[in-house]
């Protein structure tokens, strides 16, 4: 079970980061990340029913950002590079925002869950507090995101971003010590 939760954590480190060799090969592609996700939640969607929807979600995520590796769609918080960016590359990142969303709700569901049957109920506590961040975060992103085609709100979308990438950081470090404790806690059932 840690492993799986770990795959979770590593599979968002892909998704995260957007690192270019050569301004164009990305050395860690979001669909292999989103490819780890699902690999997780297949085996976790035995435990908790909560995990199948996220599965489903990292699936479609991962076809959705197999074009990307070739053609990323570039983002840049200055008006002239901003405009640039088409509808239907709006379209696709929205989209993209509301599947991870789904998706990691679908994880925290799980997750809390199993950490609710194993009577780990401050851990269930603390994984809902870093949730609820991160929903707030993204839900913020998802609404002020749109506005960026007919008005300058970079510093708004700036400030969301770093703060989105931070609750982001607590739920992997959330999901790696639910790993952690659920492995510890199916031991002393042993």
């Amino acid at each position: 079970m840690r492993s799986l939760f770990y795959r979770i954590g590593y599979g968002l480190i892909f998704v995260i980061f957007d690192i270019r060799f050569l301004s164009d090969l990305d050395i860690l592609p979001d669909f292999i990340g989103y490819l780890l996700i699902m690999s997780a939640l297949v085996s976790l969607r035995r435990q908790a029913p909560g995990f199948r929807i996220g599965m489903w979600a990292a699936g479609v995520l991962s076809l959705l950002s197999l074009p990307q590796i070739l053609y990323p769609i570039r983002i840049h918080l200055s008006e002239v590079d901003i405009g640039m960016i088409t509808n239907g590359e709006y379209a696709v990142i929205l989209i993209q925002g509301l599947l991870q969303l789904l998706m990691l709700t679908s994880i925290y569901i799980g997750a809390h869950y199993l950490l609710v049957m194993r009577g780990l109920h401050d851990m269930a506590r603390s994984l809902t507090a870093r949730w609820v961040f991160y929903f707030i975060c993204a839900t913020y992103l998802l609404i002020v995101y749109p506005f960026a085609i007919n008005s300058d709100v970079s510093n708004e979308l700036l400030v969301g971003m770093v703060v989105s990438l931070i609750s982001i950081f607590t739920l992997i470090l959330s999901f790696r010590s639910i790993g952690r404790e659920l492995y510890k806690t199916l031991d002393q059932e042993a």
